[in-house]
């Protein structure tokens, strides 16, 4: 999950650094488009300022009188075709007017476009020109202000050039600086812009599905990575759980080496310590009894030296097995050496309780062993002491429960005894 996320971000800010980079170059391409169109806007303008300043002069000087042969003369007139011709000349669409709202003239009057420019520029009086955009349409304005000159036809009326006088009945009174009409110089996107722009898109058309190529690609081999990682993830982890367990199987074959006898399973010398000095702790917290047995198996070095001490090994185990079949859950058999094993009873009241289970113990040897065709007639020799009958501490407890199992051997063997005074003796 988190390789995933690291992959989204990674494709986010790739495509804003793209987004980012396109934006830039769109628009500088628009800025450059801009600022040719306003250069040609502004060439074509102090073009048509010369031609009309030229005319005027012309008109002035030679005393041209205004009729309905030399009015075609006028740059008034003529800008429209001459705007057409250069159209076609260029190849480009571009269209010259000079309007006014007040025009001499019906073809010069404003539309609403240019009227709007008029009273945007009496609005501004200090602005000298506007360059506009409308999608592929751009528009270059400018104001036509009265100069001196331009007040021999459209001053007082009276002052008027008499051919002008006698032809025009309006478009006079004006004053100097003041707007008489507009140039509108109209300008399509050229077709060399077009083919760029059309370039652009193609380009980033091309720069798009490179992106999603990329991105795939990227996500696929990271997709193979993640999932060999998670196969080597899983495999590791599988390891581990593997050794894991190997390593608590080994700890538990120390303790069981360390806590067990090898041979029997049955705890060994070093918890039979632990358990009986856990099971005083409890009998003296719990005011119970607890009684301790040494059973050591009679004639057993018989076996072992006539039979071989795997036969007896065998026997060991066999005689573990019955006695554990007769004790109760909280008792505690151990084997301690050789053929000695102990016994703890736990909270078990009552010499007649212990005798009751003792022989249980004894009466599970009378069926014979039988090993290698060969049956083994086993009987044992059982030394008892009790907590807190006869002693009160752990010590003790084992020396008084051996000294009673020697007794037992000694008083003809297949038998118990309890400690008392006269085992001591």
């Amino acid at each position: 999950m988190r390789n995933i996320k690291i992959f989204i971000l990674f494709s986010v800010l790739l495509f804003i650094f793209i987004a980012f980079k396109t934006y830039g170059q769109y628009q500088s391409l628009e800025r450059t488009e801009k600022v040719i169109l306003l250069n040609e806007s502004q060439s074509l303008s102090k073009f048509i300022s010369a031609f009309r300043q030229t005319y005027q002069k012309s008109f002035i000087q030679n005393h041209i009188q205004i009729d309905e042969k030399t009015i075609n003369l006028l740059p008034v007139k003529t800008i429209s075709e001459m705007s057409q011709k250069f159209t076609d000349n260029v190849q480009e669409k571009i269209i010259i007017r000079t309007v006014s709202d007040r025009p001499r003239n019906s073809d010069n009057m404003a539309n609403r476009f240019e009227l709007k420019m008029i009273q945007y520029f009496n609005n501004n009086p200090t602005l000298k020109d506007k360059f506009l955009k409308n999608n592929d349409i751009y528009s270059y304005v400018k104001p036509l202000r009265i100069q001196k000159s331009c007040l021999k036809c459209h001053g007082k009326r009276e002052d008027a050039i008499p051919s002008v006088r006698d032809k025009y009945a309006k478009a006079y009174n004006y004053r100097l600086g003041e707007i008489r009409g507009l140039l509108n110089i109209t300008i399509v996107r050229p077709k060399h812009f077009s083919t760029l722009y059309l370039d652009f898109k193609r380009n980033l058309a091309e720069t798009i599905l490179l992106y999603i190529f990329f991105l795939a690609v990227t996500y696929f081999l990271l997709l193979k990575i993640f999932k060999k990682e998670e196969k080597y993830t899983k495999q590791l982890e599988i390891d581990i759980a593997r050794h894991t367990q190997e390593i608590e199987k080994q700890k538990e074959e120390l303790y069981r080496q360390a806590y067990h006898d090898s041979l029997t399973g049955l705890p060994n010398r070093t918890l039979f310590h632990d358990r009986l000095e856990h099971g005083l702790e409890l009998a003296k917290r719990n005011h119970y009894t607890l009684a301790l047995l040494f059973i050591d198996i009679d004639n057993f070095k018989y076996i072992n030296d006539t039979f071989g001490h795997a036969v007896g090994d065998a026997v060991l185990i066999k005689v573990s097995e019955r006695f554990s079949q007769v004790l109760r859950k909280e008792d505690t058999l151990s084997r301690i050496g050789g053929d000695e094993f102990t016994i703890i009873l736990e909270n078990i009241n009552g010499t007649e309780n212990i005798r009751i289970l003792v022989n249980k113990i004894l009466k599970s040897l009378h069926q014979p062993i039988t090993l290698n065709h060969h049956d083994f007639h086993i009987t044992c020799s059982i030394g008892i002491a009790r907590y807190p009958e006869e002693c009160m501490d752990f010590d003790t407890l084992v020396r008084y429960a051996d000294m009673a199992m020697y007794k037992a051997k000694k008083q003809g063997k297949n038998n118990i005894q309890f400690y008392s005074e006269d085992v001591a003796d």
